[in-house]
């Protein structure tokens, strides 16, 4: 309606700073004790097997300042003000998310290991000697190459939004007398940038992204 009309208005939209991440976290479980513990015929090399399992944990994201100042013409200065913070969406979907997650790697983590470990025994196997030293050595490579295939499968489910910002903020002011605005991050003035208006345009809307305190960019769009 009339009262909530756009017309002579200019908006602003930040996206202020980086959002939280998920990353994964790897876990070696000696697992070379337990085989050479209860094997009947336990090899030299065996001690030294080791399984990973990846989880994922999230890493909060980082804000570049505590709002966007907009500067003006005719006493024009004014903040953006939050309305939505994805760290908050972030970490209630990971906490959401996590019984099913832990499951699933530990599923994965059993999965993978027994694979590992019969397809790096009977290559093993097929490498043996008469010579028990050189046995000894092959089974101490053969070790170290189940370890390392055991870790470069294990990796964890880390997607994320990695492109979205950690604060949504908005702000707006009356396009009437404005031809040129300034944007500079509160709290790190150095960091501003001076966009035109579109001129002859109803409303205009800004989008403003910052990554961090030295970075500001901005496009002004007219409607």
């Amino acid at each position: 309606n009339a009262g909530n009309s756009a017309e002579g208005w200019g908006y602003v939209i930040f996206e202020n700073g980086v959002a939280p991440r998920l990353e994964s976290v790897e876990i070696a479980v000696p697992i070379g004790f337990f085989q050479v513990l209860f094997s009947s015929n336990p090899q030299m090399g065996d001690f030294f097997n080791t399984a990973f399992m990846s989880l994922p944990t999230i890493t909060q994201g980082l804000l570049s300042s505590d709002g966007l100042l907009v500067d003006g013409s005719d006493g024009l200065h004014t903040q953006t003000e939050t309305v939505s913070d994805i760290s908050d969406v972030m970490t209630f979907e990971y906490q959401q998310r996590w019984d099913g997650m832990l499951r699933r790697e530990l599923f994965d983590f059993i999965v993978k290991t027994i694979a590992i470990e019969p397809a790096g025994g009977a290559l093993e196997s097929s490498m043996q000697t008469d010579n028990e030293e050189q046995n000894a050595f092959l089974s101490f490579i053969m070790s170290i190459f189940k370890s390392a295939a055991s870790s470069a499968l294990a990796q964890a489910d880390d997607r994320s939004w990695q492109s979205l910002a950690k604060r949504y903020e908005v702000g707006r002011f009356h396009l009437d007398g404005q031809s040129q605005i300034t944007l500079s991050l509160a709290g790190h003035p150095e960091t501003s940038t001076t966009i035109d208006l579109p001129q002859g345009k109803n409303s205009v809307i800004i989008q403003v992204r910052s990554i961090n305190p030295q970075h500001i960019s901005a496009v002004a769009s007219g409607f």
